[in-house]
């Protein structure tokens, strides 16, 4: 039953589709998973190291990206339908997500018609800029992202030789820095590495510097940060008992939203609820609904 059909039936009706490509194009037809999507839609091109194979990113992005796309549009769809009374037909396209975050890739190649590489965890505007190795054998991520940056940066830890070599705010200078990223990356990993990862985390919020600790998941379980937000959520599973998983990531201060403790907010299992739409909201009899089982039909 596609949007055309069930407009007849309610005009007002808002219908949401999700797939690989859309419903139009030349690749709409293609099957398409979240690795695929971020392949096509271009971002496995910039994720990885210069000349190393093309990575997709751990978590699956373009899923989320199409689920977050697709409430955007029902939220709007929803206003649209107060203002006008009349209902919409989504349609999200995986690829067109993961495109539609490739930011300044997009714009530059438009311009200079070079796409830009894979530079892993660096930027060519900013220095230092990479995930820094601690004493503690942990990794400190750092954005320094001016020259205002990147002068306290080096005066504080002793380098004056490598900021009287590349400071300056000209085109020029910025090249050079960017240029020459790996040689100030590497000057800054040689200190980083005699101070553990919380002596670092102090260094730039002192400075009012972006950067931050690389943390797993099981240290985010315990986060400090993390359990002030409520972002951990104790439920009670049916097959796996008691675990914890995420909560919801918006916050509505002076309304109740998101998990409760105890809760199981699992999606339903694929028949759990057929019985009850059926008898309680289209009223059909028992006899009607197991004659449905007994052919197949649900």
């Amino acid at each position: 039953m596609g949007y055309e059909a069930a407009r007849e039936v309610n005009p007002g009706i808002i219908y949401a589709s999700i797939s690989g490509f859309g419903s139009n194009g030349p690749y709409c037809k293609y099957p398409c998973v979240d690795p695929v999507a971020q392949a096509m839609g271009g971002l496995m091109s910039l994720t990885g190291y210069p000349g190393q194979p093309p990575l997709k990113t751990g978590p699956a992005v373009a899923d989320a990206l199409a689920g977050m796309n697709m409430v955007i549009g029902i939220l709007a769809a929803l206003r649209m339908r107060d203002q006008t009374g009349e209902g919409q037909h989504i349609d999200v396209s995986m690829m067109d997500g993961v495109f539609a975050v490739l930011e300044e890739s997009v714009i530059r190649a438009s311009m200079t018609g070079n796409p830009l590489p894979a530079r892993g965890n660096t930027d060519p505007l900013g220095a230092p800029w990479d995930a820094f190795p601690t004493k503690d054998n942990k990794w400190v991520m750092v954005c320094a992202a001016n020259e205002d940056h990147f002068i306290r940066i080096f005066n504080a830890i002793g380098r004056q030789d490598i900021v009287e070599r590349y400071k300056g705010s000209d085109e020029a200078a910025i090249e050079k820095r960017s240029q020459d990223l790996a040689i100030i990356n590497g000057a800054f990993a040689e200190w980083s590495i005699t101070v553990s990862a919380e002596e670092l985390m102090r260094f730039f919020v002192d400075m009012r510097i972006p950067a931050g600790i690389v943390k797993d998941v099981n240290e985010l379980l315990t986060d400090p940060q993390i359990l002030a937000r409520e972002m951990v959520v104790d439920i009670d599973h049916p097959k796996l008992g008691a675990v914890k998983t995420f909560n919801l990531p918006i916050k509505f201060w002076g309304s109740e939203a998101g998990i409760k403790r105890g809760e199981n907010p699992l999606d339903p299992v694929i028949g759990e609820h057929t019985e009850e739409i059926l008898s309680g909201l289209l009223g059909m009899e028992n006899a009607t609904i197991n004659r449905l089982k007994s052919e197949g039909v649900i």
